[in-house]
C-alpha cells in the first residue's frame, strides 16, 4: 500500500476490493477511488514519502504510525478550498488501523493531524 501512494504502479484492486470501509462505515470506496487521491497528493507533494514508524498486528487488523513528509511545490485541492505551491516542507503523522481479509485492506480507520501540514501551507481556519 505504502508503494501505491509513493506512486508505484501497482494497481489499487490488488490492495483494495470494491466496497472498503472509511473509518467504520463514515463513507466506502472503490479501488478506482483511490488514484485521484494520490494523484491531487502527488501534484501537490511530488516528493511525499510515507515512512512506517510503528506498527502491530492484532487478529486480522494491522495497527500502523506513519510519518509523512516532503515538499509542497504543487496546488492542493482541499475540502477548503486549493492552496497554490509554497515551497514549503511538510510533515504530519497518523494512525491507521487496516482491517485485512484475502490478502486485501476491506476496512480503515484513519486518524491524522495535518495541522502542521496545512499551516506550513498556509491555510488559516
Amino acid at each position: 500500500m505504502v508503494a501505491l501512494w509513493h506512486g508505484e504502479d501497482i494497481h489499487p484492486a490488488h490492495i483494495f476490493p470494491r466496497g472498503c470501509v472509511l473509518n467504520d462505515g463514515e463513507s466506502t470506496y472503490n479501488p478506482e477511488d483511490v488514484l485521484p487521491w494520490i494523484a491531487n497528493l502527488r501534484t501537490a507533494i511530488p516528493d511525499i514519502r510515507f515512512v512506517v514508524a510503528a506498527r502491530f498486528v492484532a487478529d486480522t487488523r494491522y495497527v500502523v504510525r506513519f510519518q509523512v513528509s516532503g515538499t509542497h511545490t504543487g496546488s492542493f485541492k482541499t475540502a477548503i478550498g486549493t492552496a497554490p505551491a509554497t515551497r514549503n516542507s511538510i510533515t504530519a503523522h497518523g494512525i491507521e488501523v487496516f482491517d485485512v481479509r484475502d490478502d486485501r485492506i476491506v476496512g480503515v480507520w484513519e486518524a491524522w493531524d495535518w495541522r502542521s501540514v496545512y499551516a506550513a501551507i498556509g491555510a488559516r481556519l
